[in-house]
């Protein structure tokens, strides 16, 4: 289940709130979330206006970081028989902690380096680890498994009585994956069953070259199934 609207702190709020009332109810074995807005993360927030003033392309700024942070790639090369690839890095002990990151040095359109530190200003913020989007919405995905002898589909019931109940105004819930197709198809076992039978009809039409044989066999087939369910 997927729940669509607001923002992080009040997706988060719903969502256990949602958890808590799922495990209040019988039908409902285990649900849970992996959604979070506790992971910390390092935002780098570049002075644009006064890298333009420096002189400093953004694409060079966001290459210096790679360059030094992650790796880059410059080319290949052969030799003793193999194939190698060159990948420019900072060494480990240069790009360990946040005040590394000011360190870097970017190269000005007259040739000049200048730190990163007078370009950008380094911030801890607090959020979900992952974004997931739901039909263009943030939405968050809510996992659970029935209660022993409780069927999928009264499973599934039960949790859109419980989301309808518990979820704050402004959200949405809506099922994705192997549930949003049985709850589609929720409602048409009739027909799927005559469709089965008259596909099964016609193959013994094709096999016996027959019209009339084939009614005999699948009379006899539920006769066969009245028997095993009176046994």
């Amino acid at each position: 289940m997927n729940l669509k609207g607001r923002p992080f702190a009040g997706q988060s709020g719903a969502v256990q709130g949602l958890i808590v009332a799922a495990h209040a109810d019988a039908r409902i074995d285990r649900a849970f979330s992996t959604f979070s807005t506790a992971n910390p993360s390092i935002f780098l927030d570049i002075d644009r206006e006064r890298a333009q003033s420096l002189g400093v392309r953004i694409a060079d700024i966001f290459a210096a970081l790679q360059a030094t942070l992650g790796g880059y790639y410059v080319n290949d090369f052969t030799l003793f028989g193999r194939n190698w690839q060159v990948q420019l890095q900072a060494e480990a002990e240069d790009r360990r902690d946040i005040d590394d990151i000011l360190r870097v040095h970017v190269r000005t359109a007259a040739g000049t380096m200048v730190p990163m530190r007078s370009l950008a200003s380094v911030r801890i913020e607090v959020g979900p680890q992952t974004i997931v989007r739901f039909n263009n919405l943030r939405a968050v995905t809510v996992q659970g498994n029935p209660a022993p002898s409780v069927s999928s589909g009264a499973a599934l019931i039960a949790m859109e009585k419980i989301a309808d109940r518990t979820l704050p105004q402004g959200f949405d819930r809506a099922w994705s994956g192997t549930p949003f197709r049985e709850r589609a198809a929720a409602g048409q076992e009739a027909a799927i069953l005559a469709l089965a039978v008259l596909f099964a009809y016609l193959f013994l039409v094709a096999l016996f070259e027959s019209w009339t044989i084939p009614v005999s066999v699948m009379l006899s087939v539920v006769v066969a199934i009245l028997g095993v369910s009176r046994g």
